[in-house]
Protein backbone atom coordinates (compact mmCIF):
# COMPACT_ATOMS: atom_id res chain seq x y z
CA UNK A 1 0.00 0.00 0.00
CA UNK A 2 1.25 3.71 -0.55
CA UNK A 3 1.99 5.60 2.33
CA UNK A 4 0.32 9.15 2.44
CA UNK A 5 4.01 10.28 4.21
CA UNK A 6 4.77 9.95 0.43
CA UNK A 7 3.01 11.46 -0.95
CA UNK A 8 3.27 14.89 1.48
CA UNK A 9 6.85 14.31 0.40
CA UNK A 10 6.13 14.85 -3.30
CA UNK A 11 3.89 17.64 -2.53
CA UNK A 12 5.28 19.64 0.02
CA UNK A 13 8.19 21.06 -2.03
CA UNK A 14 6.31 22.20 -4.48
CA UNK A 15 4.09 23.57 -2.28
CA UNK A 16 6.72 25.70 0.27
CA UNK A 17 6.30 29.21 -1.33
CA UNK A 18 3.07 29.03 -2.37
CA UNK A 19 0.03 30.09 -1.14
CA UNK A 20 -1.24 26.63 -2.14
CA UNK A 21 -1.44 24.00 0.89
CA UNK A 22 -2.35 20.38 1.68
CA UNK A 23 -5.64 20.05 3.91
CA UNK A 24 -5.45 16.91 3.83
CA UNK A 25 -4.05 13.51 2.44
CA UNK A 26 -5.70 9.96 2.39
CA UNK A 27 -4.57 7.13 0.72
CA UNK A 28 -7.56 4.21 0.75
CA UNK A 29 -7.60 0.41 0.70
CA UNK A 30 -7.19 -0.65 -2.88
CA UNK A 31 -4.85 2.21 -3.42
CA UNK A 32 -7.54 5.08 -3.60
CA UNK A 33 -5.13 8.19 -3.43
CA UNK A 34 -7.35 11.07 -2.32
CA UNK A 35 -5.30 14.76 -2.24
CA UNK A 36 -7.29 17.56 -0.66
CA UNK A 37 -5.49 20.80 -1.33
CA UNK A 38 -6.54 24.67 -1.05
CA UNK A 39 -5.29 27.87 -1.22
CA UNK A 40 -6.69 31.88 0.07
CA UNK A 41 -8.85 32.63 -3.17
CA UNK A 42 -9.55 28.88 -3.97
CA UNK A 43 -7.92 26.19 -5.87
CA UNK A 44 -8.13 25.94 -9.16
CA UNK A 45 -8.48 23.41 -11.57
CA UNK A 46 -5.59 23.68 -13.37
CA UNK A 47 -3.45 23.77 -10.14
CA UNK A 48 -4.73 20.34 -9.37
CA UNK A 49 -4.17 18.89 -12.49
CA UNK A 50 -0.30 20.00 -12.14
CA UNK A 51 -0.18 18.55 -8.49
CA UNK A 52 -2.09 15.17 -9.64
CA UNK A 53 0.89 14.95 -13.02
CA UNK A 54 3.73 15.70 -9.96
CA UNK A 55 2.05 13.02 -8.27
CA UNK A 56 1.54 10.54 -10.69
CA UNK A 57 5.15 11.16 -12.45
CA UNK A 58 6.86 10.27 -8.98
CA UNK A 59 5.23 7.33 -8.31
CA UNK A 60 5.56 4.42 -10.30
CA UNK A 61 2.48 1.91 -12.04
CA UNK A 62 4.17 -1.12 -12.76
CA UNK A 63 5.30 -1.53 -8.53
CA UNK A 64 1.74 -0.50 -7.55
CA UNK A 65 -1.47 0.49 -9.11
CA UNK A 66 -3.37 3.57 -7.92
CA UNK A 67 -6.57 5.56 -8.84
CA UNK A 68 -5.20 9.46 -7.66
CA UNK A 69 -7.83 12.42 -6.99
CA UNK A 70 -6.82 15.81 -6.39
CA UNK A 71 -9.22 18.62 -5.53
CA UNK A 72 -10.25 21.15 -3.24
CA UNK A 73 -11.72 19.80 0.29
CA UNK A 74 -16.08 19.80 -0.16
CA UNK A 75 -18.03 22.51 1.35
CA UNK A 76 -19.21 20.15 4.09
CA UNK A 77 -16.29 18.52 5.00
CA UNK A 78 -14.77 19.70 8.45
CA UNK A 79 -11.95 22.75 8.64
CA UNK A 80 -8.53 20.36 9.39
CA UNK A 81 -5.76 22.79 8.75
CA UNK A 82 -5.53 26.26 10.71
CA UNK A 83 -4.99 27.70 7.00
CA UNK A 84 -8.89 27.03 6.24
CA UNK A 85 -9.98 29.24 8.90
CA UNK A 86 -8.00 32.40 7.85
CA UNK A 87 -9.08 31.99 4.38
CA UNK A 88 -13.06 31.83 6.18
CA UNK A 89 -12.27 34.99 7.60
CA UNK A 90 -15.76 36.89 7.42
CA UNK A 91 -17.83 34.02 6.77
CA UNK A 92 -20.59 32.59 8.76
CA UNK A 93 -19.69 29.38 9.58
CA UNK A 94 -20.81 26.46 12.09
CA UNK A 95 -19.03 24.80 14.90
CA UNK A 96 -19.53 21.97 17.01
CA UNK A 97 -17.41 21.96 20.48
CA UNK A 98 -16.07 18.49 22.00
CA UNK A 99 -18.69 19.43 24.51
CA UNK A 100 -21.57 19.20 21.83
CA UNK A 101 -22.21 22.73 21.77
CA UNK A 102 -23.38 24.20 18.14
CA UNK A 103 -22.21 27.58 17.51
CA UNK A 104 -23.13 29.49 14.60
CA UNK A 105 -21.58 33.20 13.65
CA UNK A 106 -19.45 35.32 11.66
CA UNK A 107 -15.46 34.04 12.16
CA UNK A 108 -13.78 37.18 12.80
CA UNK A 109 -10.27 36.37 14.40
CA UNK A 110 -7.78 33.48 13.94
CA UNK A 111 -4.67 33.02 15.55
CA UNK A 112 -2.45 30.24 16.86
CA UNK A 113 -4.16 28.64 19.44
CA UNK A 114 -7.67 29.23 18.44
CA UNK A 115 -10.43 31.35 16.40
CA UNK A 116 -13.17 33.86 18.13
CA UNK A 117 -16.47 34.25 16.20
CA UNK A 118 -19.48 36.42 16.81
CA UNK A 119 -22.23 34.54 17.18
CA UNK A 120 -26.18 35.57 17.38
CA UNK A 121 -28.33 34.90 20.60
CA UNK A 122 -31.76 35.15 21.73
CA UNK A 123 -32.63 37.10 24.23
CA UNK A 124 -35.84 37.98 25.54
CA UNK A 125 -36.79 41.31 24.91
CA UNK A 126 -38.66 43.27 27.86
CA UNK A 127 -40.68 45.52 25.29
CA UNK A 128 -42.43 42.81 23.36
CA UNK A 129 -43.13 39.13 22.60
CA UNK A 130 -40.36 38.96 19.93
CA UNK A 131 -37.33 37.75 21.13
CA UNK A 132 -34.77 40.45 20.36
CA UNK A 133 -31.40 38.84 18.84
CA UNK A 134 -28.04 39.69 20.42
CA UNK A 135 -24.75 39.80 19.22
CA UNK A 136 -21.64 37.94 20.94
CA UNK A 137 -18.27 37.28 20.83
CA UNK A 138 -16.82 33.92 21.53
CA UNK A 139 -13.27 32.61 21.71
CA UNK A 140 -12.16 29.18 21.02
CA UNK A 141 -9.05 27.16 21.10
CA UNK A 142 -8.43 24.75 18.44
CA UNK A 143 -8.38 22.01 21.09
CA UNK A 144 -12.37 22.71 22.26
CA UNK A 145 -13.63 22.55 18.17
CA UNK A 146 -15.11 19.14 17.37
CA UNK A 147 -15.97 20.47 13.88
CA UNK A 148 -15.90 23.57 12.01
CA UNK A 149 -17.55 23.91 8.52
CA UNK A 150 -18.95 26.97 6.14
CA UNK A 151 -21.96 27.80 6.54
CA UNK A 152 -23.72 28.51 3.33
CA UNK A 153 -27.31 30.14 3.20
CA UNK A 154 -28.85 30.44 -0.13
Amino acid sequence: MIDSKKIEEIISEQVTGSDIFIVDIQVKPGNLIQVFLDHPEGITIEACVEYSRLIESNLDREKEDFELRVSSPGLNQSFKVIEQYYKNIGRSIKVVTIEGDKLRGVLTTVNKTGVEMDTEHKVNNPEGKKKKIEIQSRQLDYTDIKSAIVNIEF
